[in-house]
């Protein structure tokens, strides 16, 4: 059974339904067995009615508007779940209990609220909702506090590490509250200054011997005091002391003590002096002094200082400043940016005593690449195994003939080719590693890039610091025979550059049958310019005797022969106005033979016409007036000579050439003198232009105007400029002979 109850005010319904049909319809809405009026709400001419019913569990109410019209329904109506529409004010609840005080210590506040119960959906016009004050009689925690940091103290030291540090304090908590969270103080590391540091004294140095040997003397000590810093005090106090010292009475005579060193120069020239002293030691009371003076006073300085024009003024070349220099000093500077090392510059005198600066020398100039490189030949060479550092070598003949022909050198980069080559030749032989084909062509291609003719002048400024010409001449000698001895018996290799054309020969002493020339002008390759020349030279074929008794005819001789093209021009000038006016030809062979009564023949055609007395030479290593050899006569002799030739025999194996004289410069004699070309022309002139002047003076009242006014001024200026050029040429040449005898 269902039963429902609705009152008015508090409205409340109830509905109870028999379990059983709830489970089986939980879905089923309750049907109320009574109808109770409820209140409505009336909206323009219609009306909302509130239905209530069960679904399932649950309380279901249900809103709809209706017309005023329906009012009039019966109250039993056929369908029982719905509630009758009753007229009614809203009406509020309970109101609930006050919440809990909203802070735990304080004053707070409570509040309580209660619901309106509305059937037409009128609100409530009381309120709803209520808050009072609640006072808790506890005291809510008061949490400490820091105050603002203090400013930063001095730093605690005045120089060298020390420290800064600031604090804070802290408002005490009440009522239980927080400490302060944090640190109270902080510090920070300063540093003014550095501290001064003062020298301090050293030990003493152990006491000197007595300053004579006999009777009273004195000996002295010193200390040294270590270096004061960032203005720190010196030591104080005396750094040498002395006391007496007591000998036996000298029973001799005084003694000199050695002289000691002469004082530098009161002057640097017109003549200044310089003296030195010696001591009289061991004079003793009864003795004699010595005799003599205790002091030598000399003249120094005596060259005459030179006057203006024989200083060389400060000039700018080449990026770099060269200083006011007196004749025949030189000046010194870095090298470019490029190179490491010196360079230097000459102040000279010409002919007529005036200075004037030479160009600079860059023989002490080597380029970065080329030193790297020789680092790298050192590198090479303190490899153990003979395949590595052959192999190394080789590595650096490529290298360096890629530098070589770039042609870009200087005077030490020269030097330093050379001292490249000498290692790398050393080296081949030392590890009896036999160079490759390749590496043969590389090495001579770098030595024809070497004796290019455009680096003349590098050689000439290279060789006042090292003759590397002759040196030259010696390595390519060496590495032939190194290239030979790794030959097969009876082979031969032709190696041919733009500037050396060389041969390599292989030969068992019983298998040379005939004479041998060299150069081979027919063979292929040859290159045009020894192709074309009239040089030769003929080896004959019974020198390839072993020198020493223990080489038999089994003996095998590697014969290395070179035709230089521009060798002469490189090699150290010979004297007394004598040229090289030949190509250079050279002879090898190794072992040394014995060449007994054979000679060689030798044709070479000069390369300069007009020169006088030509005659044969070869290159003498054994020349004891020179350190590297010189060209000599000995063992040569000049059999044929004419205007284009000179055929000579020499009975030993060297490097041949024809030297000779330059001709005379005619009127040396009157050099002091203008030349009569230029006295006959200015003479001329000014009789030319005179005779003009006369003629104008005659006829000058019929001819006067500006024209001839312009006309007679410009021969009188030319008339005076000749005879300035001729009086100034005199002075010019005379003052050389002026300037000796002053």
């Amino acid at each position: 059974m269902c039963s429902s109850s609705v009152g008015l005010g508090h409205l409340k319904a109830r509905t109870l339904c028999d379990s059983e049909k709830a489970k089986s319809s939980q879905h089923q809405l309750c049907r109320a067995r009574r109808q109770v009026p409820a209140p409505q709400r009336v909206v323009q001419n219609e009306e909302v009615a509130l239905e209530y019913g069960l679904m399932g569990d649950h309380t279901i109410k249900s809103q709809r508007t209706r017309s005023v019209h329906e009012r009039k329904v019966p109250q039993e109506q056929a369908d029982a779940g719905k509630i009758m529409p009753h007229t009614g004010d809203p009406v509020t609840e309970e109101w609930t209990q006050w919440s809990m005080c909203s802070v735990t210590c304080g004053q707070g506040s409570q509040v309580r609220t209660r619901a309106c119960v509305s059937s037409y959906g009128i609100l409530c016009s009381v309120p709803l909702r209520e808050s009072r004050v609640c006072n808790n009689t506890a005291l809510c925690p008061v949490h400490g506090v820091w105050e603002d940091w203090s400013p930063w103290s001095l730093c605690s030291f005045t120089c060298g590490r020390g420290q800064r540090t600031r604090s804070r304090s802290c408002i005490s908590p009440q009522y239980g509250g927080r400490a302060c969270d944090g640190p109270e103080s902080q510090t920070k590391i300063c540093n003014i200054a550095l501290c001064p540091v003062d020298g301090q004294w050293k030990e003493w140095s152990p006491w000197t011997d007595c300053s004579v040997t006999c009777s009273n003397g004195t000996q002295q000590r010193t200390r040294q005091c270590t270096a004061a810093a960032h203005g720190g005090s010196e030591c104080r106090g005396h750094w040498a002391e002395s006391r007496e010292c007591f000998n036996t009475d000298c029973t001799e005579n005084g003694k000199w003590n050695p002289w000691g060193f002469w004082s530098g120069c009161s002057k640097s020239c017109d003549g200044g002096w310089q003296r030195r002293v010696r001591v009289c030691q061991g004079l003793a009371i009864t003795g004699k002094p010595c005799e003599g003076l205790g002091e030598e006073i000399q003249k120094c300085s005596e060259q005459r200082c030179p006057a203006p024009y024989e200083i060389c003024p400060e000039d700018y070349l080449m990026a770099m400043v060269w200083r006011r220099t007196a004749a025949g000093d030189f000046v010194f500077n870095r090298c470019p940016l490029n190179a490491t090392g010196t360079t230097s510059r000459r102040c000279s005198l010409d002919r007529n005593g005036i200075a004037y600066w030479e160009p600079p020398s860059f023989a002490r100039c080597i380029s970065n690449e080329y030193r790297y490189l020789q680092h790298s030949v050192k590198e090479h060479l303190a490899k153990g195994q003979r395949t590595l550092a052959g192999e190394g070598m080789s590595q650096v003949t490529k290298t360096l003939l890629d530098l070589t022909q770039r042609r870009n050198f200087y005077g030490g980069d020269l030097l330093a080719c050379i001292e490249i080559l000498r290692n790398v030749t050393d080296t081949f032989k030392r590890a009896s590693y036999v160079p490759s084909s390749d590496d043969v062509q590389n090495f001579f291609q770098i030595i024809s890039n070497l004796l290019e003719e455009e680096n003349r002048d590098k050689w000439e400024d290279a060789q006042q610091v090292y003759p590397g010409s002759v040196e030259l001449m010696q390595i390519i000698e060496d590495f032939i025979h190194v290239v030979g001895m790794g030959m097969m018996d009876f082979h031969n290799s032709y190696l041919m550059t733009g500037n050396l054309v060389a041969s390599i020969h292989k030969l068992p002493a019983a298998s040379v049958l005939t004479d041998i020339n060299f150069p081979m002008k027919g063979r292929k390759g040859m290159v045009d310019w020894a192709r074309n020349s009239e040089d030769k030279i003929t080896i004959p074929k019974n020198i390839f005797i072993p020198a020493s008794p223990e080489l038999d005819d089994s003996a095998v001789f590697v014969l290395g022969t070179i035709f230089y093209k521009n060798l002469g021009l490189i090699l150290p000038s010979p004297r007394n106005y004598t040229i090289v006016n030949s190509k250079v030809i050279a002879v090898t062979v190794r072992p040394k033979p014995k060449i007994a009564e054979s000679v060689l023949e030798i044709e070479l055609a000069h390369l300069v016409n007009g020169t006088e007395n030509p005659y044969c030479a070869l290159w003498d290593f054994s020349k004891t007036n020179e350190s590297t050899g010189a060209w000599s006569t000995l063992g040569c002799k000049t059999v044929l000579t004419d205007a284009s030739h000179t055929k000579c025999l020499c009975d030993r194996l060297s490097t041949f050439a024809i030297l000779a004289h330059q001709p005379t410069e005619i009127g040396m004699e009157n050099a002091d003198m203008p030349s009569v070309t230029l006295i006959v022309g200015c003479g001329l002139s000014c009789m030319a232009l005179i005779a003009l002047a006369v003629v104008y003076a005659v006829l000058w009242r019929y001819i006067r105007s500006e024209r001839s006014i312009i006309l007679i001024n410009f021969c009188f200026s030319i008339i005076s400029s000749n005879i300035l050029i001729v009086v100034g040429q005199t002075q010019t040449r005379n003052k050389s002979p002026l300037m000796a005898g002053l």
